[in-house]
């Protein structure tokens, strides 16, 4: 009984050693998938600015970001 209580104990604690882990990595992926997105948007923004007149660019970047 006395083995099986702290079996149970050594795997409380790494499960939650492998939880931690896993969320950081699951954080990190989610910033990243964030920062690419805002990195495309603002070269899409880049782009139709330069591709189109000044005051349409102006307002297909209001309506779409």
């Amino acid at each position: 009984m006395n083995i099986f209580h702290i079996f149970s104990i050594l795997l409380v604690i790494l499960v939650a050693l492998i939880t931690e882990n896993s969320a950081s990595t699951l954080r990190d992926m989610f910033n990243k998938n964030i920062q690419k997105r805002h990195e495309t948007t603002g070269g899409m923004q880049t782009a139709y600015s330069k591709l189109l007149p000044p005051h349409v660019a102006e307002m297909f970047l209001r309506k779409h970001f």
